[in-house]
């Protein structure tokens, strides 16, 4: 049935996205210590504070919401936040205090069924950033539907917001597809 067919295509997700790499004892399991290479019409963007670096379409901008190591948000656009015609994406990291990625997840769910009364939560796990396992929303409720990546490394909340995550929207959700898979696949942590 159609659970089965769901099983099978995540397990063949997941083991068709292996790259075995050498593990060190006492290291931490990370897939590499060096930023993604910028390829044609990419950017790099490097956040030493919040300990992250990612690939981007070209020509997208940066604006800084919040610098601190327990509470760095960063906003990606083209032109303007304001410019629905193009994706845009939220990096917010905070202190997880000790929580797990099961605990930060069932706490993000709940805040979103707070603050839209009556909205059924749907999320899903499996995915990972830089060999660190991940749960994903997707169409959740604001000024735009978003899809929210979330994950915890090194006792901080990694929360990455993906807009728009609406099929309506037609070619910027395309787009915005485009976005997310050269986010995710291009995703590191800095080493410390």
């Amino acid at each position: 049935g159609q659970v089965g067919e769901e099983a099978e295509a995540l397990y063949s997700q997941i083991t068709g996205s292996f790259e075995f790499i050498p593990v060190e004892k006492d290291k931490p399991l990370v897939a590499g210590p060096e930023c993604p290479v910028q390829v044609e019409a990419s950017l790099l963007y490097t956040n030493e504070v919040a300990g992250y670096c990612v690939l981007l379409p070209a020509d997208y901008q940066v604006l800084e919401i919040s610098t601190e190591a327990d509470n760095n948000e960063m906003a990606f656009y083209l032109d303007s936040l304001q410019d629905v015609t193009h994706p845009r994406l939220w990096i917010k990291v905070t202190d997880a205090k000790g929580a797990s990625l099961e605990d930060v997840t069932l706490a993000h769910e709940a805040e979103i069924e707070k603050g839209f009364d009556g909205y059924d939560v749907i999320w899903s796990f499996g995915y990972m950033l830089d060999g660190v396992f991940a749960n994903q929303f997707d169409q959740v409720p604001g000024q735009d539907l978003s899809r929210q990546v979330i994950l915890v490394y090194n006792d901080q909340i990694y929360l990455l917001t993906f807009t728009p995550d609406d099929p309506e929207a037609g070619d910027v959700y395309d787009e915005m597809g485009i976005m997310y898979e050269m986010v995710m696949d291009s995703f590191s942590f800095l080493q410390n």
